[in-house]
């Protein structure tokens, strides 16, 4: 059976001969102009599934479409900004923000290639290298549990340990029953840490009316001296006080046009869902193809 995206019925093979068929009469640059997309964008890198190199997914934050995707031989600032520079060519020529990961090139290229255009790390991905850290001080304070001889409380703090990285708004009851009843058993003070610590970050940017206040509240973390309490801290400690890092953190409280987080999850979402009946796209031209054609009938309701 094909994929209902489709609305027909035949082999796979019949499928891709058709699919790659239909997307050849399309291209890109059409597709985009008659898009009409905002001067919003997100860029995101992107995993397939089947494929060994790294590509890069730029969809629309306004409209949320997908634009755009290709493969790069590596993350440098010149692949980066080849990327963007064949962005350009498509007719995405006035962009006023990047919504991005956090790769090291990112900036770089998109100020060469769009000097004008604002960038803000994407939320999504700031709390992933927080929850990063923060998970792995989880695993590793469960492993000192146990070869200190306390087994079931490492066990514990193992199988629970995703709880503790919940938005606090997400926690139930049985939640909050099971991380006290942790905390009160260890006589270490590191999970009460990770909690405050994760409330702090998340007071940054929940409630910081400026970039100023955002500074202030994250130097304050440094000067308490968080980053001596674990190794993992000093990881998330060392991420705030990067400079430029923490500049494209807060890009959004010093512009109020520029939204704080991106697409990134959705995109990701909606390509893993194209690649599941499939296993993955053999090349990717053959993952182009599925998004011209995606852009064509989902888009813009053209069959």
């Amino acid at each position: 059976m094909l994929h209902p995206f489709f609305n027909v019925t035949s082999s796979r093979r019949t499928l891709d001969r058709w699919k790659h068929k239909e997307a050849d009469k399309l291209n890109f640059k059409d597709l985009i102009e008659k898009l009409k997309p905002s001067k919003v964008l997100c860029l995101d890198d992107l995993s397939p599934e089947r494929s060994t190199r790294k590509h890069l997914i730029t969809s629309d934050r306004i409209k949320g479409h997908i634009l755009y995707l290709d493969a790069l031989p590596n993350q440098s600032e010149e692949e980066v900004a080849k990327y963007l520079i064949t962005l350009k060519g498509l007719g995405i020529e006035e962009v006023t923000c990047f919504i991005v990961d956090m790769w090291k090139s990112f900036p770089p290229a998109i100020h060469k290639v769009f000097p004008e255009a604002k960038i803000q790390y994407d939320y999504f991905h700031i709390w992933e290298a927080i929850n990063r850290h923060l998970d792995s001080t989880m695993k590793e304070y469960s492993r000192y549990l146990r070869y200190t001889g306390f087994p079931e409380l490492a066990e514990r703090a193992w199988r629970y340990r995703r709880i503790f990285l919940k938005h606090p708004k997400r926690y139930t009851e049985k939640n909050k029953k099971i991380m006290n009843e942790i905390i009160l058993s260890c006589k270490e003070d590191l999970l009460e840490n990770i909690l405050v610590l994760k409330d702090r970050i998340r007071d940054i940017f929940d409630n910081s009316s400026s970039q100023d206040e955002a500074y202030v509240k994250k130097n304050e973390l440094y000067f308490e001296k968080w980053h001596k309490k674990n190794r993992h801290f000093k990881k998330i400690i060392r991420l705030f006080m990067s400079v430029p890092k923490c500049e494209y953190m807060f890009t959004y409280l010093k512009e109020p046009a520029v939204p704080r987080s991106g697409n990134a999850e959705n995109s990701i979402k909606l390509v893993r869902s194209w690649e599941n009946p499939r296993y993955g796209f053999r090349t990717t031209k053959g993952l182009q193809d599925h998004l011209k054609l995606y852009q064509k009938m989902k888009y813009l309701g053209q069959m």
